[in-house]
């Protein structure tokens, strides 16, 4: 129960850290997880790729009614 705690604090630091100064939450939950919880590297990237995958895929279905400036095809951006 201590641990999962921990886990929910240190989620929460992340995520309030990470909006303040910028960051993806990953560059602050990767590292606590290998060095707070001795989770393999692997497996902490792991956790932090599933968690911008749902956080992603949970902000998707409200992205198209947001019309934020227009978007540019890879030929208007010289990506092409």
């Amino acid at each position: 129960m201590d641990t999962a705690l921990l886990m929910l604090g240190g989620g929460i630091a992340a995520g309030v850290f990470g909006s303040l100064l910028g960051l993806g939450g990953g560059v602050l939950i990767v590292p606590l997880l290998t060095l707070g919880f001795n989770l393999p590297l692997r497996d902490a990237v792991g956790v932090s790729l599933v968690c911008v995958i749902v956080n992603s895929g949970a902000s998707a279905p409200a992205a198209p009614g947001r019309r934020r400036g227009r978007s540019r095809g890879a030929g208007e951006t010289g990506a092409a």
